[in-house]
């Protein structure tokens, strides 16, 4: 079964859109039983004192958020749904209810947090921050963002996973991997090949050429296709040498691959540092219009099992989540 937290926006301002998370979530299932639980956190930054006041209470807040996820979910008729939960919190922040969020996933021993993004960019996002990219960053457990613009998804035929050959990237990749078999979906093996170099200065002075690094970077591919295929995965390997940078070359691949793709990777920086000096999955997640699925290394689960124990122990985690 693949146990899905669907991270729902009780106050979005068109909730229609985020049925397209549970229809990704439906088909990253495939044949795999499936069960849903929409989650809600009380929303941060959304109401001034004013609208607290007209509200009174927290818990007034809780019963118009509740109020309108039942109302989204109430033509949905699908029995892998469970009841909308929704977590509240003394304390309003967004670290606080990215916090929240996962400590319920851990605690429901969730394989998937399936969510929409407002793609936003720019000052906003700098300054205002986003629920769904802290998400990404903060979270032990596989993140499945939906963009609000993307067409809803039915199928997955392909995953195309962006790597960069490093550890933290196999990781992901042999968390995607066995994502794919019982989906019957083809893994791409996505690489845009970086040669270095300065201006000014003649190839020669580095230590390796083109050529050497095509075929020792086709090598790694193989190896990986290698384990892929002992797991029963078809795969193949793009090695992309376009003149485009990385992200834009990857826009091109996914946009081949139709409205039936998904694309991959593993999570790069954290929040601070993403919105200090830009990172590839950031960027990804504001401008692919495909799903994404954005995996931690198998370093950061180590965080997954800490919480876990945390929580069999009984003992509340409150711990603010460390920005790297």
């Amino acid at each position: 079964m693949l146990n899905t937290i669907w991270a729902v926006d009780a106050f979005h301002s068109n909730p229609k859109v985020q049925l397209r998370s549970l229809r990704a979530a439906e088909a990253m299932a495939g044949k795999k039983p499936l069960q849903v639980t929409p989650v809600s956190v009380l929303p941060w930054g959304r109401f001034d004192a004013e609208s607290l006041q007209f509200l009174n209470k927290w818990h007034d807040l809780a019963s118009v958020g509740d109020a309108r996820v039942v109302k989204l979910l109430k033509a949905e008729k699908s029995p892998a749904l469970k009841p909308h939960r929704l977590l509240s919190q003394e304390k309003s922040s967004l670290s606080q209810s990215v916090t929240s969020l996962i400590h319920f996933a851990i605690s429901e021993k969730a394989d998937l947090i399936v969510t929409s993004t407002h793609a936003r960019s720019g000052p906003a996002s700098l300054v205002l921050g986003s629920f769904s990219e802290s998400l990404v960053y903060q979270s032990p457990i596989p993140v499945l963002l939906v963009n609000p613009k993307a067409s809803a998804l039915k199928r997955i035929k392909s995953i195309l996973f962006a790597t960069d050959f490093s550890e933290a990237s196999y990781a992901a990749f042999k968390k995607v991997v066995q994502l794919a078999n019982p989906l019957g979906a083809e893994v791409i093996l996505f690489h845009k090949l970086q040669f270095p170099t300065v201006e000014g200065l003649p190839p020669l002075l580095f230590s390796t050429t083109p050529s050497a690094l095509r075929e020792s970077t086709q090598a790694t591919g193989q190896k990986w296709i290698k384990w892929s295929e002992q797991q029963g995965v078809k795969m193949q390997l793009q090695i992309n040498t376009g003149k485009a940078d990385r992200l834009k070359e990857l826009q091109k691949a996914s946009k081949k691959l139709g409205n039936s793709a998904v694309v991959a990777m593993a999570a790069q920086s954290g929040a601070l540092e993403s919105n200090l000096l830009g990172s590839l999955t950031q960027k990804v997640i504001r401008s692919i219009s495909c799903p994404v699925l954005v995996i931690r290394s198998e370093q950061e689960t180590l965080v997954k099992k800490f919480l876990s124990e945390v929580i069999r122990l009984g003992y509340a985690y409150t711990a603010q989540p460390l920005i790297r």
